[in-house]
């Protein structure tokens, strides 16, 4: 059978040609997309279980698209393993060829056990109507033991040890059951009361009488030269934890720093505690949870900014409990009769 070029059909190589240029268009198209990347890394190549450190996400794309990064909700998020406290600015420079790179760092910190592991997160490039989402890759940071070098492995179990018979354990405790009953007697006899642990100053009067003087004693904490600030944190927590437990009946001794919020939140959206309110703490719960947990020792102007947003929060608390339970003043229409008792 003879073959007929394909020469002899012009439509034929018509649509060969309409087919390599649609192919053309579809590469040119998607040149862009492929174009956007996503790259994510640590600060350190190794940390310690509590030890503070970055992850940083970046995204490099062509200009006029919006980028939208991982935001957790609050600053007490996790990513996998990782812990956030600290959440900084997505920043956005241009960089070579007019593409623009879009970053955001985070601090934090993981309690894992040999190995932290962030994964994949999304990356959203919105172009119009049109998004299309890439990932980081997954993040495995190694976590060092807190084991001394020269810890041993698992021993053996001691051998047991002969106690003497409950007789004679239940006698004891008996004695001295009896010598404390009769100290008690005798204390209760003689009237006198058992020495205060406290400043009795301290704990009397109103709520916002007695956080206010706890602050200031506390101001007076010299941070710059203190050789711990643990005990400095931990004092004004208590003291705004202690006084919204008084005025509210939260258990905010009890509740993390998230579940504190989140109670405070709770109460402003009743209109039971002023707006804002939940801002102010965080900026006090913050840095605080850092030096308590994370062994980050925040600056002297920090403790003392802490201090200040306490006094303030107390204080429009204060204000607006009064403002709340003041009895309404009488008004009248034009032209009523007033009272003779309010002339």
């Amino acid at each position: 059978m003879a073959v007929v070029p394909s020469s002899a059909f012009p439509h034929v190589r018509i649509r060969r040609w309409a087919g390599w240029f649609v192919l053309i268009g579809i590469v040119a198209c998607a040149g862009p997309v492929r174009g956007q990347q996503v790259v994510a890394s640590f600060s350190a190549d190794s940390v310690s279980i509590g030890e503070r450190f970055s992850l940083s996400i970046e995204a490099r794309h062509d200009a006029g698209l919006q980028v939208l990064l991982p935001a957790p909700a609050d600053t007490d998020s996790m990513l996998g393993d990782f812990l956030v406290l600290i959440r900084a600015s997505p920043t956005t420079l241009r960089i070579e060829g007019g593409a623009i790179a879009t970053s955001i760092t985070f601090d934090g910190t993981t309690f894992a056990l040999d190995s932290a592991r962030v994964p994949p997160l999304p990356v959203r490039f919105v172009n119009g109507a049109d998004t299309l989402t890439r990932y980081t890759p997954l993040l495995v940071l190694p976590v060092r033991s807190m084991a001394p070098a020269d810890a041993e492995g698992i021993k053996d179990l001691a051998p047991l040890v002969e106690f003497p018979g409950f007789r004679w354990i239940g006698l004891f405790a008996a004695c001295l059951a009896a010598i404390a009953l009769w100290l008690a007697y005798r204390r209760r006899k003689s009237g006198r009361a058992a020495p205060l642990l406290v400043n009795p100053e301290m704990v009397t009067g109103s709520p916002y009488e007695v956080a206010m003087r706890q602050l200031e004693a506390l101001a007076a904490a010299d941070l710059d030269v203190a050789p711990d600030v643990r005990p400095y944190y931990i004092r004004l927590t208590d003291i705004l934890r202690g006084y919204l437990e008084r005025v509210s009946g939260i258990p905010a001794y009890r509740a993390t720093s998230g579940e504190l919020i989140d109670y405070i939140r709770t109460l402003e959206a009743r209109a039971e505690l002023p707006d804002g309110l939940d801002t102010l703490l965080r900026d006090v719960l913050d840095p605080a949870d850092l030096a308590k947990f994370a062994r980050f020792r925040p600056p002297g102007d920090s403790g003392r900014a802490a201090l200040n947003h306490t006094r303030t929060a107390i204080q429009r608390i204060d204000a607006f409990l009064r403002e709340k339970t003041a009895p309404a003043k009488e008004t009248h229409e034009p032209g009523e009769a007033v009272p003779a008792d309010l002339v």
